[in-house]
């Protein structure tokens, strides 16, 4: 775990220095990277990152995305009002993955969302998922507060910028507990989401299935 803390770092400090964000390797960084829109959770996650930014709290926020102008107005306004928080308004696959590296945590509050790609990505690059228990993220990601010792994230259900909130803070608090948070980054990016995993599963699925018990129950 030594090399991610210090890749991690490094790649953390690349960022805040390239978006204008204090350099502080202790300031918890959360990351987002999709559509501004509505089914992507930015109605009650703009709200949220406002709150904890109005109570002065030592928490960063680096977005990503394009979408809803009203949406990207609104990010823009922070970014400009705001130390903690800054937003790149756009497609940009380069800076999606320095996002990715860079950051502790990465929100996806989805309104809904059939499978999800960012919550696997980000596990791999030792960010953790802190999503909404919707559609495929209830598959993906199992939160710690619940499984100690199988959680790989945080997650809430209610869709309110109240519950994320809630929620990113309990990520926060965890962040500062060195051990903990080093060991549930390592269970993440340990897992595997790939297609051959997905692919070895559907093999034993088919091979069960296709047995000759299995067919003499049909």
């Amino acid at each position: 775990m030594e090399t991610y803390s210090e890749g991690k770092r490094a790649c953390k400090e690349a960022i805040q220095q390239e978006m204008g964000l204090p350099v502080d390797p202790e300031a918890p960084l959360f990351g987002f990277v999709g559509r501004l829109a509505d089914q992507k959770g930015l109605d009650i996650l703009i709200p949220a990152m406002k709150a904890i930014e109005s109570e002065g709290k030592n928490i960063q926020w680096v977005l990503l995305g394009t979408g809803d102008p009203k949406m990207e107005e609104a990010l823009k306004a922070l970014n400009a009002s705001t130390k903690n928080i800054r937003t790149y308004i756009g497609f940009n696959t380069a800076m999606a993955q320095k996002i990715y590296a860079a950051t502790d945590m990465f929100a996806m509050p989805s309104a809904f969302e059939p499978c999800g790609l960012g919550q696997m990505i980000a596990l791999r690059y030792g960010s953790v998922p802190v999503v909404r228990g919707v559609g495929g993220l209830v598959d993906t990601i199992t939160d710690i507060r619940l499984q100690p010792h199988r959680g790989n994230g945080f997650k809430f259900n209610e869709y309110s910028a109240e519950k994320m909130k809630e929620t990113a803070l309990a990520a926060v608090d965890l962040f500062h507990n060195k051990p903990m948070w080093q060991e549930l980054v390592r269970r993440g990016m340990s897992e595997d989401h790939s297609w051959h995993a997905s692919a070895e599963a559907y093999q034993k699925l088919y091979t069960r299935l296709s047995s000759p018990a299995a067919a003499g129950s049909v």
